[in-house]
This record gives C-alpha cells, sequence and structure tokens, in this order.
C-alpha cells in the first residue's frame, strides 16, 4: 500500500484506520453498477453478510464521482491487510464485491486472493488526515456500550 505520513495524534488506543478505493468504471457501465449497489445495499445491514461477519466496519460509504470512477470507503478497526483479508474471506473469496466491482476497469473476478489484494491496494487513495470524535473505540466495545445501555433503559422502565 502507498505510505504517507498522517497528520494527527498518535496514540496506544487501537488503531481505526479508513480506507479509499477509487477505480475507473468501464465505459457505458456506471448505470448498471448503480443497480448492482442499490440492489446489494440490503446486504450492509444483515447480520450474516460480510460487514457484520467482520465486525471492525464503523461505516462504509459508496459512491459514483464525475467521469465515471466509482468511489468505496470506510473506517475500520485494526490494519488493511487484516481488513482486506477478512473481506475476501467473508465475501467468499471476493464473490459479494464482485457482483459491483465487475464494472470497474482492472478488476480481476472472484476466487483470485493475490488479485483482490493487488486491485484494492493499487486504486487506494492514500489518506492525509483520519479525524475521530471517539479515538481508538472499537466496533465492539460501541456494541458493547449499546447493549449496556439498553439494558439500563429496559430497568429504568421497570422502575417507571
Amino acid at each position: 500500500m502507498p505510505t504517507q505520513e498522517r497528520v494527527g495524534v498518535e496514540t496506544s488506543a487501537p488503531t481505526t484506520n479508513g480506507f479509499t478505493l477509487i477505480a475507473k468504471i468501464k465505459p457505458g457501465q456506471a448505470d448498471a453498477l448503480r443497480e448492482a449497489v442499490v440492489a446489494n445495499a440490503k446486504n450492509l445491514g444483515d447480520p450474516e453478510g460480510a460487514i457484520a461477519q467482520v465486525g471492525t466496519v464503523h461505516f462504509v460509504r459508496v459512491a459514483i464521482l464525475p467521469g465515471d470512477y466509482f468511489m468505496f470507503t470506510s473506517h475500520f478497526d485494526g490494519d488493511a491487510e487484516a481488513y482486506l483479508d477478512d473481506f475476501f474471506s467473508f465475501t467468499k473469496g471476493a464473490q459479494g464485491f464482485d457482483a459491483v466491482l465487475r464494472y470497474c476497469e482492472d478488476w480481476p473476478g472472484p476466487n483470485d486472493r493475490e488479485g483482490f489484494f493487488d486491485f484494492w491496494k493499487s486504486h487506494q487513495v492514500p489518506e492525509i488526515l483520519l479525524g475521530s470524535a471517539y479515538p481508538g473505540v472499537t466496533v465492539k466495545e460501541i456494541k458493547k456500550a449499546l447493549r449496556i445501555r439498553r439494558n439500563v433503559e429496559a430497568v429504568l422502565e421497570d422502575f417507571q
């Protein structure tokens, strides 16, 4: 991956990282890509889907940029290598990504681990700044806090 010094304060807390990929959409395929994204959007909230199974993803954003470029960006806990490896595994050899990325130039197709990593790394946009309102707080910790909150609210309702 391209390395570039990030502006910010280093902490010993668990690291939240970002990943932005921009790939050129094949000529005449922007509408098909948009339809594929919409058709697969339900998978984002699926408790059995890749994002839930990976368990480190804070958010994902997908857009089509002017000039017919596809953009995928996300924030996640841990390092990019483990993140990409998890996504390859939990999308059954990138088959989940193939539904959308097949409309992008250079996409190697599913079941090609090396091609998958090469595609993501060669289309990665290096960041120069990554900010967080809650640095070092993991997805697991956020889910735990929300679970505790729901439980406390349920107990308080019993006393009303």
